[in-house]
């Protein structure tokens, strides 16, 4: 295997890594998923991309409706050739690849958006949950600088600020 700098290169390396991380995101993960763990791994995208492009061609992947699925094909040449990935390597990406998927599912779930308005900009701060909207909340703030500020605290503390909001509103009073 040639690594450099903990990333992946080589044909076959390359492959195999595309075949244990869908194998890893249960047999299947959307497009954007498995190229973010990629652009951690991977030496050369381009390299990547036809790798890819290789097994889909050769029945290993399928892409449908934006997602890569592992074909019973893939699953059984990855059996074969998943010993040419280091087991440290196979480890961290496990690893990987766990938290690389819980944090594309949150990211998911949390949308912002900003639109000026004549007396300042009007922010959206929404979170999804699998059953639909928990907090939908409107702000006017009186700059971008602020919007932003509040957008971007919104997506790194969505959760907190939540149940923050929730505890505050229908939690038992003192």
């Amino acid at each position: 295997m040639v690594i450099k700098l903990g990333k992946i290169s080589g044909e076959l390396e390359l492959k195999t890594f595309i075949l244990y991380a869908l194998r890893d995101f249960g047999g299947s993960a959307h497009s954007d998923l498995i190229d973010d763990l990629a652009g951690d791994y991977v030496e050369s995208w381009f390299d990547y991309v036809v790798a890819r492009s290789e097994l889909s061609d050769r029945g290993l992947l399928r892409f449908q409706e934006d997602t890569w699925n592992i074909t019973p094909l893939g699953l059984s040449t990855l059996e074969q050739v998943e010993s040419s990935l280091p087991p440290a390597t196979r480890r961290h990406l496990a690893e990987d690849a766990r938290r690389c998927a819980a944090r594309w599912r949150r990211e998911r779930y949390i949308f912002t958006d900003a639109e000026p308005d004549g007396s300042g900009v009007r922010v959206s701060l929404l979170l999804e949950g699998d059953e639909g909207t928990l907090l939908d909340l409107k702000l006017l703030l009186p700059s971008q600088e602020l919007a932003d500020r509040a957008m971007d605290r919104f997506r790194l503390s969505a959760e907190k600020i939540y149940n923050s909001v929730s505890e505050t509103l229908a939690g038992e009073q003192d």
